[in-house]
């Protein structure tokens, strides 16, 4: 199974082949309308936000109990990276990585690469398409059963700075 999670920086209708050229079985846009969603000839979608423009987050504490099953996944633009932890104490990247922790999720890629949280050497999101201003902040937070027999791949400035600031996850499952 294939899961391609990608900000899209909006205009997905423009967009979609790009991202159909990935293959999904599964795809988790951020930075979506609600339009293009809705014109997405998908056999199954659904959008969700207030601002019909963008949307989707989630709140860790109210799913407390549908984020504690075996095989879990949580991938996105999290918009944040243990880096600017001082800027955010009461809502930090590595807070937030702990709270995954008490689930027992991990992120695919650190676990994957061996990296450690805030040096990543792969950038998934080059502000305003700048090669200086490199970070990381989408993630794939995965069960321990999943995190043995995935792979994530991340989308090369290359081929997709052009269409986006993010850079895609692509996670294949192989359970």
């Amino acid at each position: 199974m294939r899961i391609v999670s990608w900000n899209c920086n909006m205009g997905f209708e423009k967009k979609r082949d790009v991202l159909m050229s990935l293959k999904p079985d599964f795809a988790v846009l951020q930075e979506c309308s609600a339009k293009d969603i809705a014109h997405t000839d998908a056999p199954f979608k659904h959008w969700v936000g207030s601002n019909i423009h963008k949307g989707m987050a989630i709140t860790i504490d109210h799913y407390a109990r549908f984020l504690s099953v075996p095989h879990m996944i949580v991938i996105g633009d999290f918009n944040s990276n243990t880096i600017w932890d001082k800027l955010h104490r009461e809502h930090s990247h590595s807070q937030l990585v702990e709270k995954l922790g008490s689930f027992r999720l991990v992120s695919a890629y650190h676990t994957l690469r061996g990296e450690i949280q805030g040096q990543e050497i792969t950038p998934t999101l080059l502000m305003y398409r700048n090669l200086a201003k490199s970070y990381h902040i989408d993630y794939a937070f995965v069960s321990p059963a999943i995190s043995r027999s995935c792979e994530l791949l991340i989308g090369e400035p290359s081929e997709w700075l052009h269409k986006s600031d993010h850079m895609p996850l692509i996670l294949t499952l192989s359970i």
